[in-house]
């Protein structure tokens, strides 16, 4: 799926980049502004582990989260990019999830739950 967040340039990535594992990215301001300065990112290069990734799209910017991280030094690319290309696994380690407001949560944690039952053909009562 694409990334969810919002995009300040560019675009972001598609279903079909997913797909077709595409060698794209979409990075954070401060990433931006760290490998190319005031130019425009989208259309450029980074490499991630000797591959060659085209920037499509830069973030909005989140500024520095609640435990002082900065938010916009980032990249993100298709989980199935990462699979095949930078990690060599076809298994998840972990996954984050945003729902779109806390009130959300509850039926966003339900349908995961529901769904990695479904996949992993486990019964209802199985934790």
């Amino acid at each position: 799926m694409p990334h969810t967040g919002s995009i300040a340039s560019g675009e972001n990535f598609t279903d079909v980049d997913v797909r077709n594992t595409n060698k794209v990215c979409l990075i954070g301001k401060t990433t931006a502004e760290t490998l190319f300065g005031d130019g425009d990112p989208v259309g450029q290069i980074v490499r991630i582990k000797n591959a060659p990734f085209t920037v499509v799209g830069e973030l909005a910017p989140k500024g520095v989260g609640g435990f002082g991280n900065d938010q916009d030094d980032i990249v993100y690319v298709p989980y199935t990019s990462a699979m095949k290309r930078l990690s060599g696994g076809t298994a998840f380690r972990s996954l984050v999830v945003q729902a779109a407001s806390p009130e959300a949560v509850p039926e966003v944690q339900e349908a995961i739950t529901e769904l990695l039952r479904q996949r992993h053909r486990m019964p209802p009562t199985a934790s």
